[in-house]
Protein backbone atom coordinates (compact mmCIF):
# COMPACT_ATOMS: atom_id res chain seq x y z
CA UNK A 1 0.00 0.00 0.00
CA UNK A 2 1.44 3.37 -1.06
CA UNK A 3 0.63 4.99 2.26
CA UNK A 4 2.60 2.43 4.23
CA UNK A 5 5.57 2.79 1.90
CA UNK A 6 5.53 6.55 2.33
CA UNK A 7 5.08 6.21 6.06
CA UNK A 8 8.29 4.22 6.34
CA UNK A 9 10.19 7.20 5.01
CA UNK A 10 8.79 9.80 7.36
CA UNK A 11 6.92 8.16 10.20
CA UNK A 12 6.99 5.40 12.73
CA UNK A 13 3.95 3.33 11.79
CA UNK A 14 1.80 0.71 13.50
CA UNK A 15 -0.77 -1.33 11.59
CA UNK A 16 -3.38 -3.37 13.46
CA UNK A 17 -6.50 -4.82 11.84
CA UNK A 18 -8.06 -1.89 9.99
CA UNK A 19 -6.27 0.82 11.99
CA UNK A 20 -3.06 2.49 10.84
CA UNK A 21 -1.28 4.71 13.37
CA UNK A 22 1.35 7.17 12.11
CA UNK A 23 3.55 8.72 14.77
CA UNK A 24 5.93 11.70 14.72
CA UNK A 25 6.45 13.14 11.28
CA UNK A 26 9.60 14.93 10.18
CA UNK A 27 8.36 15.72 6.66
CA UNK A 28 4.83 16.21 5.42
CA UNK A 29 5.51 16.91 1.76
CA UNK A 30 3.54 13.96 0.33
CA UNK A 31 1.71 12.63 3.36
CA UNK A 32 -1.54 14.67 3.04
CA UNK A 33 -2.14 13.37 -0.47
CA UNK A 34 -1.34 9.79 0.54
CA UNK A 35 -3.82 10.09 3.39
CA UNK A 36 -6.46 11.51 1.05
CA UNK A 37 -5.95 8.84 -1.61
CA UNK A 38 -5.97 5.96 0.81
CA UNK A 39 -9.04 7.06 2.73
CA UNK A 40 -10.81 7.04 -0.64
CA UNK A 41 -9.36 3.69 -1.79
CA UNK A 42 -9.81 1.94 1.56
CA UNK A 43 -12.95 3.38 3.19
CA UNK A 44 -12.83 0.89 6.08
CA UNK A 45 -9.26 1.89 6.97
CA UNK A 46 -9.00 4.15 10.01
CA UNK A 47 -5.87 6.32 10.05
CA UNK A 48 -4.62 8.00 13.20
CA UNK A 49 -1.95 10.59 12.32
CA UNK A 50 -0.11 12.21 15.20
CA UNK A 51 2.79 14.60 15.41
CA UNK A 52 4.41 17.18 17.62
CA UNK A 53 4.44 19.73 14.79
CA UNK A 54 0.93 21.10 15.11
CA UNK A 55 1.73 23.81 12.56
CA UNK A 56 2.42 21.25 9.84
CA UNK A 57 -0.48 19.02 10.79
CA UNK A 58 -2.90 21.95 10.65
CA UNK A 59 -1.53 23.66 7.57
CA UNK A 60 -0.56 20.70 5.39
CA UNK A 61 -2.90 17.88 6.34
CA UNK A 62 -6.18 19.71 6.87
CA UNK A 63 -6.99 20.91 3.34
CA UNK A 64 -6.78 17.58 1.42
CA UNK A 65 -8.91 15.88 4.10
CA UNK A 66 -11.68 18.44 4.48
CA UNK A 67 -14.84 16.66 5.57
CA UNK A 68 -13.05 13.34 6.13
CA UNK A 69 -11.20 13.91 9.39
CA UNK A 70 -11.80 14.42 13.08
CA UNK A 71 -9.28 16.54 14.98
CA UNK A 72 -8.25 15.87 18.58
CA UNK A 73 -6.00 17.98 20.79
CA UNK A 74 -3.85 15.91 23.13
CA UNK A 75 -2.97 18.01 26.16
CA UNK A 76 -0.69 17.03 29.02
CA UNK A 77 -2.36 14.65 31.45
CA UNK A 78 -5.38 16.05 33.27
CA UNK A 79 -6.43 15.56 36.87
CA UNK A 80 -9.75 14.28 35.51
CA UNK A 81 -7.93 11.40 33.82
CA UNK A 82 -5.73 10.76 36.83
CA UNK A 83 -8.65 10.89 39.26
CA UNK A 84 -10.51 8.28 37.24
CA UNK A 85 -7.39 6.10 36.99
CA UNK A 86 -5.79 6.48 40.42
CA UNK A 87 -8.55 7.74 42.68
CA UNK A 88 -8.76 10.98 44.65
CA UNK A 89 -6.84 9.79 47.71
CA UNK A 90 -3.79 8.69 45.72
CA UNK A 91 -3.88 11.79 43.55
CA UNK A 92 -4.16 14.15 46.52
CA UNK A 93 -0.79 12.91 47.75
CA UNK A 94 0.78 13.87 44.42
CA UNK A 95 -0.60 17.40 44.17
CA UNK A 96 2.61 19.04 45.38
CA UNK A 97 4.62 17.06 42.83
CA UNK A 98 2.23 18.07 40.03
CA UNK A 99 2.45 21.76 40.93
CA UNK A 100 6.24 21.59 40.74
CA UNK A 101 6.82 19.42 37.69
CA UNK A 102 3.60 19.44 35.71
CA UNK A 103 1.72 16.72 33.88
CA UNK A 104 3.68 15.77 30.80
CA UNK A 105 3.33 11.96 30.84
CA UNK A 106 7.06 11.20 30.79
CA UNK A 107 7.62 13.64 33.65
CA UNK A 108 4.67 12.53 35.75
CA UNK A 109 5.63 8.86 35.44
CA UNK A 110 9.35 9.34 36.12
CA UNK A 111 11.20 8.82 39.35
CA UNK A 112 11.66 11.81 41.65
CA UNK A 113 15.36 12.27 40.91
CA UNK A 114 14.75 12.52 37.16
CA UNK A 115 11.72 14.75 36.84
CA UNK A 116 13.45 18.13 37.00
CA UNK A 117 15.91 17.11 34.30
CA UNK A 118 13.12 15.77 32.06
CA UNK A 119 11.04 18.92 32.47
CA UNK A 120 14.09 20.98 31.57
CA UNK A 121 14.80 18.86 28.50
CA UNK A 122 11.25 19.22 27.23
CA UNK A 123 11.49 22.98 27.68
CA UNK A 124 14.89 23.44 26.04
CA UNK A 125 14.45 21.12 23.06
CA UNK A 126 10.92 20.03 22.20
CA UNK A 127 9.35 23.32 23.28
CA UNK A 128 11.42 25.38 20.83
CA UNK A 129 11.33 22.88 17.96
CA UNK A 130 8.04 23.87 16.34
CA UNK A 131 8.23 27.61 16.63
CA UNK A 132 11.88 28.03 15.53
CA UNK A 133 11.25 25.83 12.50
CA UNK A 134 8.18 27.77 11.48
CA UNK A 135 8.27 30.45 8.78
CA UNK A 136 11.18 32.87 9.24
CA UNK A 137 11.53 32.81 13.03
CA UNK A 138 15.18 32.22 13.77
CA UNK A 139 15.89 34.09 16.99
CA UNK A 140 15.82 31.78 20.00
CA UNK A 141 16.87 34.60 22.33
CA UNK A 142 13.71 36.61 21.67
CA UNK A 143 11.60 33.50 22.09
CA UNK A 144 13.24 32.62 25.39
CA UNK A 145 12.97 36.21 26.66
CA UNK A 146 9.26 36.38 25.81
CA UNK A 147 8.57 33.01 27.44
CA UNK A 148 10.38 34.00 30.64
CA UNK A 149 8.60 37.34 30.74
CA UNK A 150 5.24 35.60 30.33
CA UNK A 151 6.16 33.05 33.01
CA UNK A 152 6.92 35.86 35.43
CA UNK A 153 3.55 37.49 34.69
CA UNK A 154 1.47 34.34 35.13
CA UNK A 155 -1.86 35.29 36.68
CA UNK A 156 -1.32 39.00 36.05
CA UNK A 157 -2.64 41.12 33.22
CA UNK A 158 -0.23 41.40 30.33
CA UNK A 159 0.33 44.49 28.21
CA UNK A 160 1.88 43.86 24.81
CA UNK A 161 3.27 47.40 24.80
CA UNK A 162 4.94 46.88 28.17
CA UNK A 163 6.43 43.58 26.98
CA UNK A 164 7.76 45.24 23.84
CA UNK A 165 9.44 48.00 25.88
CA UNK A 166 10.84 45.50 28.38
CA UNK A 167 12.37 43.30 25.68
CA UNK A 168 13.33 46.15 23.34
CA UNK A 169 11.37 44.77 20.41
CA UNK A 170 8.29 46.06 18.59
CA UNK A 171 4.76 45.24 19.68
CA UNK A 172 3.96 43.38 16.44
CA UNK A 173 6.81 40.95 17.14
CA UNK A 174 5.55 40.34 20.67
CA UNK A 175 2.04 39.56 19.47
CA UNK A 176 3.33 37.35 16.68
CA UNK A 177 5.29 35.20 19.11
CA UNK A 178 2.38 35.04 21.54
CA UNK A 179 0.07 33.97 18.72
CA UNK A 180 2.47 31.22 17.63
CA UNK A 181 3.02 30.02 21.19
CA UNK A 182 -0.72 29.68 21.60
CA UNK A 183 -1.07 27.77 18.33
CA UNK A 184 1.46 25.13 19.41
CA UNK A 185 -0.22 24.78 22.82
CA UNK A 186 2.57 26.20 24.94
CA UNK A 187 0.38 28.99 26.33
CA UNK A 188 -3.29 29.82 26.62
CA UNK A 189 -4.37 33.46 26.25
CA UNK A 190 -7.32 34.62 28.35
CA UNK A 191 -9.15 37.81 27.41
CA UNK A 192 -10.99 40.12 29.77
CA UNK A 193 -14.73 39.76 30.13
CA UNK A 194 -16.68 42.96 29.62
CA UNK A 195 -20.35 43.80 29.52
CA UNK A 196 -19.32 47.12 27.95
CA UNK A 197 -19.36 48.85 31.32
CA UNK A 198 -17.04 51.83 31.43
CA UNK A 199 -15.22 50.79 34.58
CA UNK A 200 -14.26 47.32 33.32
CA UNK A 201 -10.86 46.52 31.82
CA UNK A 202 -11.02 44.92 28.39
CA UNK A 203 -7.75 45.55 26.54
CA UNK A 204 -5.23 43.55 28.53
CA UNK A 205 -5.02 39.79 28.67
CA UNK A 206 -3.66 36.99 30.82
CA UNK A 207 -1.36 34.17 29.76
CA UNK A 208 -1.28 30.69 31.27
CA UNK A 209 0.98 27.77 30.43
CA UNK A 210 -0.59 24.52 29.31
CA UNK A 211 1.86 22.71 31.57
CA UNK A 212 2.95 24.24 34.86
CA UNK A 213 6.18 22.21 34.79
CA UNK A 214 7.20 24.03 31.60
CA UNK A 215 6.53 27.34 33.28
CA UNK A 216 8.63 26.39 36.31
CA UNK A 217 11.43 25.04 34.12
CA UNK A 218 11.62 28.35 32.24
CA UNK A 219 12.26 30.04 35.60
CA UNK A 220 14.48 27.18 36.82
CA UNK A 221 12.42 26.99 40.00
CA UNK A 222 10.99 23.70 41.25
CA UNK A 223 10.59 24.70 44.89
CA UNK A 224 7.67 23.55 47.02
CA UNK A 225 4.57 25.72 47.13
CA UNK A 226 5.16 26.47 50.82
CA UNK A 227 8.27 28.54 50.08
CA UNK A 228 7.34 30.11 46.75
CA UNK A 229 6.47 33.78 46.33
CA UNK A 230 4.54 32.88 43.16
CA UNK A 231 2.41 30.12 44.71
CA UNK A 232 -0.78 32.02 43.93
CA UNK A 233 0.16 32.38 40.27
CA UNK A 234 1.01 28.68 39.99
CA UNK A 235 -2.29 27.67 41.58
CA UNK A 236 -4.30 29.99 39.32
CA UNK A 237 -2.51 28.69 36.20
CA UNK A 238 -3.01 25.08 37.23
CA UNK A 239 -6.71 25.47 38.09
CA UNK A 240 -7.60 27.48 34.98
CA UNK A 241 -6.03 25.00 32.56
CA UNK A 242 -7.46 21.96 34.33
CA UNK A 243 -10.88 23.52 34.04
CA UNK A 244 -10.37 24.08 30.31
CA UNK A 245 -9.20 20.48 29.82
CA UNK A 246 -12.26 19.16 31.66
CA UNK A 247 -14.58 21.00 29.27
CA UNK A 248 -12.57 19.90 26.24
CA UNK A 249 -12.78 16.22 27.14
CA UNK A 250 -16.52 16.56 27.76
CA UNK A 251 -16.86 18.12 24.29
CA UNK A 252 -18.19 21.37 25.77
CA UNK A 253 -17.10 24.68 24.29
CA UNK A 254 -17.62 27.55 26.73
CA UNK A 255 -15.86 30.88 26.42
CA UNK A 256 -13.21 31.62 29.05
CA UNK A 257 -12.32 35.01 30.52
CA UNK A 258 -11.05 36.87 33.54
CA UNK A 259 -12.62 40.06 34.91
CA UNK A 260 -11.24 43.17 36.56
CA UNK A 261 -12.43 46.75 36.95
CA UNK A 262 -10.54 49.98 37.44
CA UNK A 263 -11.21 49.88 41.17
CA UNK A 264 -9.10 46.73 41.45
CA UNK A 265 -11.91 44.22 41.96
CA UNK A 266 -11.27 41.02 40.02
CA UNK A 267 -12.44 37.51 39.22
CA UNK A 268 -9.73 34.97 38.43
CA UNK A 269 -11.60 32.92 35.86
CA UNK A 270 -14.99 33.05 34.13
CA UNK A 271 -16.83 30.48 32.06
CA UNK A 272 -19.70 31.53 29.81
CA UNK A 273 -22.05 28.88 28.45
CA UNK A 274 -25.36 29.77 26.82
CA UNK A 275 -25.24 33.23 28.36
CA UNK A 276 -24.72 31.90 31.90
CA UNK A 277 -21.61 32.84 33.87
CA UNK A 278 -19.58 30.82 36.35
CA UNK A 279 -17.04 32.88 38.28
CA UNK A 280 -14.09 31.12 39.91
CA UNK A 281 -11.78 32.21 42.70
CA UNK A 282 -8.62 30.10 42.98
CA UNK A 283 -7.17 29.99 46.52
CA UNK A 284 -4.48 27.42 47.28
CA UNK A 285 -5.30 27.36 50.98
CA UNK A 286 -8.84 27.24 52.29
CA UNK A 287 -10.01 30.76 53.10
CA UNK A 288 -13.08 32.95 52.96
CA UNK A 289 -13.82 34.48 49.58
CA UNK A 290 -16.78 36.23 48.04
CA UNK A 291 -17.73 37.52 44.64
CA UNK A 292 -16.67 41.16 44.11
CA UNK A 293 -19.62 43.43 44.72
CA UNK A 294 -19.36 45.23 41.37
CA UNK A 295 -19.44 41.93 39.50
CA UNK A 296 -22.27 40.52 41.64
CA UNK A 297 -24.36 43.68 41.14
CA UNK A 298 -23.94 43.74 37.37
CA UNK A 299 -24.09 39.98 36.69
CA UNK A 300 -26.71 38.87 39.17
CA UNK A 301 -27.28 35.31 37.96
CA UNK A 302 -23.61 34.31 38.11
CA UNK A 303 -22.56 31.20 39.99
CA UNK A 304 -19.54 31.66 42.29
CA UNK A 305 -17.11 28.78 42.92
CA UNK A 306 -14.02 28.81 45.16
CA UNK A 307 -11.33 26.22 44.44
CA UNK A 308 -8.67 25.31 47.01
CA UNK A 309 -6.38 22.33 47.52
CA UNK A 310 -9.01 20.55 49.62
CA UNK A 311 -11.78 20.58 47.00
CA UNK A 312 -9.74 20.85 43.80
CA UNK A 313 -10.40 17.33 42.50
CA UNK A 314 -14.16 17.70 42.65
CA UNK A 315 -14.60 21.32 41.59
CA UNK A 316 -12.29 21.29 38.59
CA UNK A 317 -13.49 18.03 37.11
CA UNK A 318 -17.28 18.41 37.05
Amino acid sequence: MALVASAKLHWSSIFWRNILILVNTCSLTTLPYNLSLNTARFPSLQIIATGSSSFELQNEVSSPLTGRKIEFNLYPLSILELKNHEGINALAGKLGHILKFGLYPSVYLSEEDKVARLAGEITSSYLFKDILAYQDIRNPRILEDILKALALQTGNEVSSNELANLLNIDRATVMRYIDLLEKIFVIKVLRAYSGNLRNELSRKFKVYFWDIGIRNALLNNFNDMSIRSDAGAIWENFCALERIKTHSYADRQPSFYFWRNYQGQEVDFIEEIDGKLKAFEFKYTKSTAKLPSAFADNYKNSEFIVVNKENVFSRLTS
